[in-house]
């Protein structure tokens, strides 16, 4: 893409462009991005490149002394490059010639790294100087003076801080930028760049205010909003069990007590992959059934909860095939899908109509608690939590439990600071339902007048 003047070969030296804005565009599969070229008449002055999303910039479509490049900019004044967010394999600006002022960087996702092998150049740089300070004094070093701040620069292969103003940050990789993932380049909720800009918004660009000005044009239309496959493929329901009066945090602190996987507290069938919220402490899930594609292709499934959670897939549709394709190692909110990376599967390939055998681990130790498990489509639509259309109960072929008489040990008891089961306060093991509190409560930390109770187990 060239912004330039042309005075017809001296014919016109009255030629000039000035005052452009490029706002709202996505800009995709190119060599490289944007060439600056003030050099003829009275030249361009006054450009602003302003909420654009540029992806997938590089190599991959040619090979040249500028694959990759962000911007290349000769003689030309007065430059803004704000709110963008560039997906590139090369430098962000090039100097080329001139030496002007006005320049501004700020708000952006960039790379600083280089991968073409020709011309090998990073972050900001110019025609016989070096990176950053260097070529911002020789390249844009005139009046008003430079600004570039609040920039995300991914992948330096050198410490870059000393060579740029104060005030920008260099990520080792994309995976640290925080975004959503597959494809989707806004930030997710856990990233640190979230309000992170100089006028408190999000770093890069602004993805509702693209589409909606894209809308808005004549003659064009953002991308239509995905629709998720008709239903069908599975019975309504997926198995859920938990174990009550498990201590610690991680699943393996889940499966390797003794009461697992045979002797659950519990058991049901929930009509969506998801778990009751709030349950109590010391505890753990797990959910398992099989999953059916609807359609061929691509799909990625996710998982959310708390506290440490995994998800398995065989997609032979055999439980002894599973193998890991996710895991909160953490905790989230709930139906929260993109606080950590591990949370999403790579993309897995399957037929349609296949049955793939699915199973999510949970497992809590204190606080709020939760469980979801989501997809998202070949056609960019998600499911999260996926529904019970989907899914079939597995049930495992494990011999019932005798319990001899007089060995019970009682039942889990929920206790809450509030009459609608909210607020919750502590939980324990009561060995029946036989009390008379009269006045007062069943705990301390509750209430007297306002609490209510719940109570779990098997006769």
């Amino acid at each position: 893409m060239l912004f330039t003047c042309r005075d017809e070969g001296g014919a016109f030296p009255a030629a000039r462009v000035h005052d452009v804005t490029f706002r709202h565009n996505i800009v995709q599969r190119s060599v490289a991005g944007i060439a600056l070229w003030g050099g003829e008449g009275q030249g361009g002055r006054r450009l602003r490149i302003e909420n654009n999303l540029f992806r997938d910039i590089g190599t991959a479509w040619g090979q040249n002394d500028r694959s990759g490049m962000f911007i290349q900019s000769g003689a030309y004044p007065d430059v803004q490059i704000v709110h963008n967010t560039v997906i590139h394999d090369g430098d962000i600006l090039f100097g080329s010639s001139g030496n002007v002022g006005g320049l501004v960087v700020r708000d952006n996702i960039l790379h600083h790294g280089c991968a073409r092998p020709l011309n090998t150049n990073w972050g900001i740089n110019g025609a016989g100087t070096g990176v950053g300070f260097a070529t911002l004094n020789g390249f844009f070093g005139g009046s008003p003076a430079y600004v570039v701040t609040r920039n995300a620069m991914v992948a330096s292969p050198f410490d870059a801080v000393a060579r740029y103003p104060a005030g920008n940050w260099f990520p080792g990789s994309w995976g640290e930028i925080g975004f959503v993932g597959g494809g989707d380049y806004r930030l997710a909720a856990g990233s640190q760049f979230r309000n992170a800009a100089s006028d408190g918004r999000d770093l890069g660009y602004d993805d509702a205010a693209l589409r909606t000005a894209m809308a808005q044009q004549p003659g064009t239309t953002p991308d239509p909003t995905p629709v998720p496959p008709a239903p069908g493929g599975g019975s309504g329901s997926i198995a859920r069990q938990w174990w009550l009066g498990v201590p610690g945090t991680t699943v393996a602190d889940l499966t390797n007590h003794p009461a697992f996987p045979s002797s659950p507290s519990g058991a049901d069938q929930p009509t969506l992959f998801e778990a009751p919220t709030d349950v109590a402490d010391d505890y753990g899930t797990r959910m398992l059934g099989h999953v059916t594609a609807p359609v061929a292709g691509g799909y990625v499934f996710m998982i959310s909860g708390d506290d440490n959670c995994e998800l398995w897939l065989a997609t032979d549709g055999n439980p002894a095939n599973r193998q890991r394709i996710a895991s909160v190692p953490g905790w989230t909110g709930a139906r929260e899908w993109s606080k950590y990376p591990e949370q999403r599967s790579a993309t897995i390939q399957l037929a349609a109509g296949q049955r793939c055998y699915i199973e999510a681990l949970q497992k809590e130790g204190g606080g709020g608690d939760s469980l979801a498990v989501g997809w998202q489509f070949p056609n960019g639509a998600s499911e999260a939590p996926i529904p019970g259309h989907r899914l079939t109960p597995y049930v495992p072929s494990t011999p019932p439990v005798v319990v001899p008489p007089g060995s019970g040990t009682g039942l889990a008891a929920a206790y809450f600071d509030n009459a609608d089961f909210t607020a919750h306060v502590v939980s324990r093991i009561d060995a029946g339902v036989d009390f008379a509190w009269g006045g007062g409560s069943p705990h301390a930390a509750v209430g007297a007048d306002t609490f209510s109770a719940r109570w779990r187990g098997q006769v």
